[in-house]
């Protein structure tokens, strides 16, 4: 912290020496602060937070002890200008947020928006007010209107077609409001609780155009499949066509069976899933963006290469589909591609992206062989070849070696190479 009107490089205080509060850039947003009592902590965390494309994005250092006539001095800093406020107050000002925000949109004529209760920093500068804590982001018009605007900041394409609080889905588990969209947790609150909940609301990738939904909770009780399926059937039509499904604790699944794919068999549709938790900015920075891998106890691991991937539901009673890998890191740009997740590599082999890395193949599937169903390692990523062809193991070998270095030297993600044999020559 540092006490002073100096501040940034290129800042300056807008207002006279006579005035009690002055605004600064910091960003796509200002900060108010007292004359002569600029705090540096206060710019950083002003400066990273979001754009607001429909307000002018507004953080208050209140004075601690600050009167309610404090507000007269905010008001005389505030930036020029016709467009509505967004007001975050770095403490709880004199009457309360709902007070002052009433009274700014009253004075200045502008909408005011502030939250009631607490703003929480997430992932990539947004700001939420977590269930519990306060109703949330709030209007107020000069002419005394008031609503809700959400937990959210900014507010994603699908905030209203989610409950604002959390609520039951069954007497086992709860759908609980973060960030990203909704932690499907059992309902039964261990220990570990507190800290699972920091990392979704703190580190969890937000998109504006999708929904993700976490599921389950490391070192709790298994998350039933029926009430992941209820949950499923629950969202309005315009968040479950967009909803993403991050396993992150244990559930209730059928024996060999993927989170996404036992969904899949059980709603009857496709359902798509991350292959571990989108991390965003804020976070470790060689994970920043990223999907990383989930330990037994929660923490955030390793990046995973194949980010995304949709599971479709059975054709037939008793056979299950294979993902279908829909967004992944591997180095295969340079390479034809022949459908979704798999490409040509010379004119022999195929590479095929699966959720726990790379299946080497020919270009010709064999009878009976199947791209091989392995569960994503928290340690490494799998690069298999089929070493059941023996015309061309070898080649088959080399280049999975060969994408295994590159790999490992670009992305520094460990990778291990193994051969497998999954079915039968398909003879011509």
């Amino acid at each position: 912290m540092s006490k002073g009107p100096g501040g940034p490089a290129g800042g300056t205080d807008a207002g006279p020496p006579g005035t009690r509060m002055v605004a600064r850039r910091a960003g796509s947003s200002w900060l108010v602060h007292p004359w002569g009592a600029f705090d540096q902590r206060s710019w950083m965390y002003a400066a990273g937070l979001a754009h607001d494309p429909e307000h002018t994005l507004v953080v208050v250092d209140v004075p601690q002890g600050a009167s309610a006539g404090f507000l007269h001095d905010v008001v005389r800093a505030l930036p020029a200008g016709a467009a509505g406020l967004r007001v975050v107050f770095g403490r709880t000002p004199p009457g309360g947020a709902a007070q002052a925000g009433r009274w700014l949109a009253a004075r200045t004529g502008r909408v005011v928006v502030t939250a009631l209760g607490r703003p929480r920093p997430t992932a990539e500068g947004a700001l939420f007010v977590e269930a519990g804590q306060g109703p949330g982001w709030t209007r107020y018009d000069p002419g005394g209107g008031t609503s809700g605007e959400g937990r959210r900041f900014p507010c994603p394409e699908w905030e209203q077609h989610l409950p604002a609080d959390a609520w039951w889905v069954s007497r086992h588990t709860l759908a609980e409001p973060v960030p990203a969209g909704l932690w499907l947790r059992p309902a039964r609150v261990t220990p570990v609780f507190p800290r699972h909940r920091a990392l979704l609301t703190t580190r969890l990738s937000s998109r504006p155009d999708a929904v993700t939904v976490v599921v389950g909770a490391p070192g709790a009780e298994a998350v039933p499949l029926a009430d992941v399926t209820r949950l499923w059937w629950t969202l309005p039509d315009q968040v479950r066509t967009v909803a993403r499904f991050a396993p992150f604790g244990p559930v209730t699944l059928p024996a060999g069976m993927s989170l996404g794919t036992a969904l899949a068999e059980k709603a009857g549709r496709a359902v798509r899933t991350y292959n571990g938790l989108p991390i965003g900015p804020g976070s470790r920075p060689d994970t920043a963006g990223k999907v990383v891998a989930v330990g037994s106890d929660g923490s955030p691991g390793r990046m995973v290469m194949a980010r995304e991937s949709v599971q479709f539901p059975p054709l037939r009673a008793g056979e299950h589909r294979e993902p279908l890998v829909t967004g992944h890191h591997w180095p295969l740009r340079g390479l034809p591609l022949l459908r979704l997740g798999v490409y040509r590599h010379g004119p022999d082999a195929v590479v095929e992206v699966t959720p726990s890395g790379l299946w080497i193949r020919g270009r010709r599937e064999r009878a009976g062989a199947a791209s091989p169903s392995v569960p994503v390692d928290e340690r490494h990523e799998l690069v298999l070849y089929d070493s059941g062809d023996t015309r061309l193991v070898g080649e088959f070998r080399r280049i999975a070696g060969e994408l295994a270095h590159m790999v490992s030297a670009e992305y520094g993600v460990p990778v291990v190479v193994r051969g497998v044999d999954t079915g039968r020559v398909d003879e011509p």
